[in-house]
């Protein structure tokens, strides 16, 4: 969750180091509400498996890359594992 009216502010931060994020993983996606929860910011990551999870940021926090630096706009953070479904075209 994001702070009020600071979606802008995640975008503006996000494209001075997604490049250099996915150049470790690729991004799946990114999705702001509009409706319901307002200030919610979901980015999805196409791990491999589990076990590329933890390295891969690790990596990312050594290099400075992520979690973004300095003040950010984010409230409240949550991790979900989710599996593609038996007939999604996502392996």
């Amino acid at each position: 969750m994001l702070k009020p009216f600071s979606v802008p502010a995640m975008v503006k931060r996000w494209k001075e180091v997604i490049a250099a994020r996915q150049g470790l993983l690729p991004l799946f996606g990114v999705f702001t509400s509009d409706v319901g929860e307002l200030n919610r910011w979901i980015d999805t990551w196409a791990y491999r498996s589990l076990d590329e999870r933890l390295p891969v940021q690790n990596l990312a926090n050594e290099q400075g890359i992520w979690p973004l630096p300095e003040e950010s706009p984010i409230l409240a953070m949550e991790s979900k594992i989710l599996l593609p479904a038996y007939f999604s075209p996502v392996e």
